[in-house]
């Protein structure tokens, strides 16, 4: 039985860091290898993923993303990570209905996932592999990149790249928020020989920029629902190398209280009521 338990790095002295994060690197390596001998797939790298959420399929022309992809999803921090990891978890479990056992890997650099609300969301920590490579290297420089957008660590990258190449792994779930072209070819092909979904999570200035990514999604997050337990999103297609599949964007609402998702009809305008003068009367 393969090790899928979360990765997680431990504070480091200053003189220790650069070998820990290199320790990191190779366990996922390992682990990586140890998931490739045992994984046996059956799906055709460019067959159809559902996302989990139908209404969300139907803006898909596949009906779902297609395997060996990347998948970004653009939005404010925070706003579209919820979402997208449910989608995620959709993916993990068609990949083990077709009897693939496959993961999901989560490179956080920042340390924002917390592994218990993954699973509040329904994902099996058993198959979660999560990677922090790059975050003392981050701290360092942190000062520095307050107000400009950070570049990803080699490190970073190289943990994208390999999971992304992996045969054993159906989701790579990354926040990049500056990604060069000749980055973005390399993790696309990575994905294409991995079979999997590379999803993306990218800060609204990605929108305008060129894209090596198969789906481009623009995530708002709106106001609550009427349940105190419900989040709300706006989803629109941005772009789909496919072209759309009629509407472009669609309402959605998620209720922790039954776990699911559910499409929201959008708000229909007030008609004004015109009271003649003889009903005034």
């Amino acid at each position: 039985m393969v090790d899928h338990s979360p990765l997680r790095t431990a504070p480091l002295h200053p003189a220790d860091r650069a070998s820990g994060r290199v320790l990191t690197l190779q366990r996922l390596a390992g682990q990586l290898q140890k998931l490739e001998r045992g994984s046996h797939p059956v799906r055709e790298s460019n067959g159809t993923i559902p996302s989990g959420v139908e209404v969300l399929d139907r803006l898909l022309p596949d009906a779902g993303f297609r395997g060996g992809t990347l998948i970004e999803w653009v939005a404010e921090k925070g706003s579209a990570d919820q979402l997208a990891l449910l989608a995620a978890r959709s993916a993990l479990d068609d990949r083990a209905a077709l009897g693939e056992d496959r993961v999901l890997v989560v490179i956080d650099d920042e340390g924002s996932l917390y592994p218990p609300a993954a699973a509040a969301l329904g994902i099996d920590l058993q198959r979660l592999i999560l990677v922090r490579p790059g975050k003392p290297a981050r701290r360092d420089a942190q000062a520095e990149t307050k107000k400009r957008p950070a570049a990803a660590s080699v490190e970073t990258l190289w943990a994208i790249e390999q999971s992304l190449a992996s045969r054993g792994v159906a989701v790579t779930f990354c926040r990049l928020e500056k990604l060069s072209a000749r980055v973005f070819r390399r993790l696309q092909l990575s994905a294409e020989r991995g079979g999997g979904l590379g999803f993306l999570i990218r800060p609204p200035t990605a929108r305008g920029e060129p894209s090596w990514s198969d789906v481009r999604l623009g995530i708002e997050a709106m106001n609550e629902g009427n349940s105190s337990s419900a989040r709300r999103w706006r989803v629109e297609v941005l772009r789909c190398r496919r072209g759309a599949a009629g509407e472009r964007f669609a309402l959605l609402e998620y209720d922790d209280a039954t776990n699911t998702v559910r499409p929201v009809a959008p708000a229909s305008p007030a008609v004004p009521v015109i009271v003649s003068r003889r009903a005034r009367a």
